[in-house]
């Protein structure tokens, strides 16, 4: 008996190897980005962001360069990302953050008010852990001046990683 040989084995290669290298190229963060502790979850992102710390309800608040502003928040309200009145180009699609049901954002908003016509993109993950008053939520959105300026962000939402609750 002979042994079986594959009629297209460069094909079937060239395919098995796409395939990986793509899902790589889409979660690869660049070596010079640095972990930021975002208190319940850690993220890749570039070293020169600036990091403004807020919130009163949940852990929320902004990573900043003067092209792009990152905001986060982790808490019972975070915001769902859905589709809204000012928004232009709204598109959707589910996926997975460390492992959870999320759901994947892009955007415009419209050319009147504070933000406009700035390119956003971002994430909302809608049930990250319970607590006793509900679901614990985390969104983060990236929103910029120029689309090209959120060219990063689908790797540092891919990087997301969600720490252990704190024990008491």
């Amino acid at each position: 008996m002979g042994t079986l040989k594959p009629r297209f084995p460069t094909l079937a290669f060239l395919l098995l190897a796409g395939s990986f290298m793509a899902g790589c190229v889409a979660a690869a963060a660049p070596a010079d980005w640095r972990t930021w502790n975002l208190g319940a979850f850690q993220m890749r992102a570039p070293a020169d962001l600036r990091h403004a710390a807020g919130g009163i309800d949940s852990q929320a608040g902004a990573l900043t360069t003067a092209a792009l502003r990152i905001d986060y928040d982790f808490g019972l309200y975070s915001d769902p990302l859905d589709r809204r009145a000012d928004t232009l180009d709204y598109q959707s699609r589910a996926g997975t953050v460390d492992g959870l049901t999320a759901r994947f954002v892009r955007y415009r908003i419209a050319p009147a008010g504070p933000q406009a016509g700035q390119s956003c993109s971002g994430v909302h993950v809608p049930e990250v852990r319970s607590s006793g008053m509900g679901s614990l939520a985390l969104t983060v959105l990236a929103c910029a001046d120029h689309a090209d300026d959120l060219r990063d962000v689908p790797a540092m939402l891919a990087s997301i990683r969600f720490q252990a609750p704190p024990r008491r």
